[in-house]
């Protein structure tokens, strides 16, 4: 008889020795899974649980706080698309908007110019681009502290990473326009793509916020892509 066999044989003669040795097996057993589920849980990224990401977790808006980038805006107006590609470079910023006859704009605190094609020199507008109180610095950290953080998503090729959040236009008004309304409304949304720690675009869904204020609009979004940090040489015009 081999010592397998002895073993059961003792076992099967002795019930209570059994029942102690399936309880042992048993403990055993929940202890290892224990522990295997316990490593598996400590393997997930940390990203992935609601409350520890999004911004000034996972990231900041560092990379965009200092003023310093180059800049693409997509404008969709119900569904009409225009396109601005500019550089900002302290409270300075330079955009030209495409179109069949496109456009140089030169925006230096809350002072507008537009180029005058035949003399080249820029003369300063009243009112101002609808977007610009979107992408100031300090106008997109309101919006996303003040939005709910919704899901994550992580790309494995490219090393980027996007947060994808909702906020009412009660509290859009509120954040941008100093505006009180109450109204029970659907959320506008925003995404966030980060790659290396540095912001690559920020997507601004704001269909309902711009549907509530002007019943002309059913559609509004905004794309903006930055590139070229501290890379941009300070701005002059001829004015």
């Amino acid at each position: 008889m081999n010592k397998k066999d002895n073993i059961f044989s003792v076992l099967d003669e002795n019930p209570d020795l059994k029942k102690v040795a399936f309880f042992i097996f048993y403990l055993i057993f929940f202890i290892v899974m224990i522990l295997m589920l316990r490593g598996t849980n400590k393997a997930l990224p940390k990203e992935n649980t609601r409350y520890n990401t999004g911004y000034n977790n996972s990231y900041t808006l560092e990379s965009i706080n200092t003023r310093n980038y180059h800049f693409n805006i997509i404008e969709n107006i119900n569904g009409n698309e225009t396109i601005y590609d500019g550089d900002k470079n302290g409270n300075k910023m330079s955009l030209i908007k495409s179109g069949n006859k496109s456009e140089n704009y030169y925006i230096e605190n809350n002072d507008y110019y537009l180029r005058d094609e035949n003399t080249l020199r820029y003369n300063k507008i009243d009112g101002q681009l609808e977007f610009i109180k979107f992408i100031n610095e300090q106008a997109l950290k309101e919006i996303i502290t003040r939005s709910s953080y919704e899901s994550f998503e992580e790309y494995f090729d490219s090393k980027k990473n996007s947060y994808k959040y909702e906020i009412s236009t009660t509290t859009l008004t509120k954040t941008i326009d100093g505006r009180n309304i109450d109204l029970s409304d659907l959320p506008n949304k925003i995404e966030v793509t980060v790659k290396e720690n540095k912001i690559e675009e920020i997507d601004l869904d704001l269909t309902n916020y711009y549907k509530f204020n002007d019943s002309n609009i059913n559609k509004y979004t905004l794309k903006i892509v930055y590139s070229k940090y501290n890379e941009i040489d300070e701005i002059k015009v001829n004015k």
